[in-house]
């Protein structure tokens, strides 16, 4: 009876005794440590990719910089120190002579004699291709039939880019809207002498209008450039680059000059 006893007893102890389970201090270990790696992993590549982001973000920057500099230290801009003031057109001119109007700056002189009107901007430095640096000024001239020595200057003029269209800002109800301006090199394509406003005539590179040019009484000579007050002849330029001659203050406002005619 003992024996059944004891072992009924062990046999309850054996049923009661809770099932075999894995320590519970081991099995956690394992999954936190693997958590912990792979929190690390996703850190460190998260900050290398931000370090790789922003090297490539400081190279473009500094290939940026680079190119820029270059590009300021190529082209030939104009400064204050050696080009006319920015301004508007403020003044009124008007020739009874040659039956035509037009705006100006303030600061620039107007001069009507021998049958031409000149416009001429402030005197300032700028760079030709064969002098060097020029104290001069920019000139329009505008006239009535092309002289014989305006038409030995028209003749080698050789056009160094197609013509471009100018608008005319207030024209005259019996006077066209716009008109085509011709830029010219003197016996050249790789320099800038002076532009012509040449009517109707589209001109390609390499064209030219030949010396004949404007040469009926009626026909207005309406051109410009740089040049100085040693040039005699009214059309005497002086050459400057190509890349240069349409960046000045003095060349954009004779432009307007030109934008402003009425004929009256």
């Amino acid at each position: 009876m003992e024996d059944d006893l004891q072992s009924a007893s062990d046999s309850l102890k054996e049923t009661t005794k809770p099932p075999h389970k894995p320590s519970p201090a081991h099995a956690p270990k394992q999954s936190h440590k693997g958590t912990i790696i792979s929190i690390i992993l996703i850190v460190l590549a998260i900050i290398g990719g931000l370090a790789a982001w922003k090297f490539v973000l400081n190279s473009s920057k500094s290939t940026a910089s680079t190119d820029e500099s270059k590009t300021a230290a190529s082209a030939p801009t104009a400064t204050n120190a050696n080009d006319v003031p920015s301004a508007t057109l403020t003044e009124t001119y008007n020739s009874t002579a040659l039956n035509i109007g037009f705006k100006y700056p303030k600061k620039w002189k107007v001069t009507e004699t021998g049958g031409g009107i000149r416009v001429e901007s402030p005197q300032f430095s700028y760079p030709t291709s064969n002098l060097g640096s020029v104290d001069g000024n920019f000139r329009v001239y505008i006239r009535q039939g092309a002289r014989k020595a305006d038409g030995v200057y028209i003749g080698k003029g050789i056009a160094i880019k197609p013509s471009e269209t100018i608008t005319y800002t207030q024209p005259e109800p019996d006077q066209r809207k716009t008109t085509l301006l011709s830029s010219f090199g003197d016996s050249s394509i790789d320099i800038f002498s002076f532009f012509l406003i040449a009517g109707n005539f589209q001109l390609k590179i390499g064209d030219t209008l030949g010396p004949d040019y404007g040469s009926e009484p009626d026909a207005y000579i309406i051109a410009g450039g740089y040049t100085s007050s040693s040039a005699v002849d009214d059309l005497a330029m002086n050459a400057v680059a190509l890349d240069y001659y349409a960046t000045t203050n003095a060349y954009k406002q004779a432009v307007q000059i030109i934008s402003s005619i009425q004929l009256k």
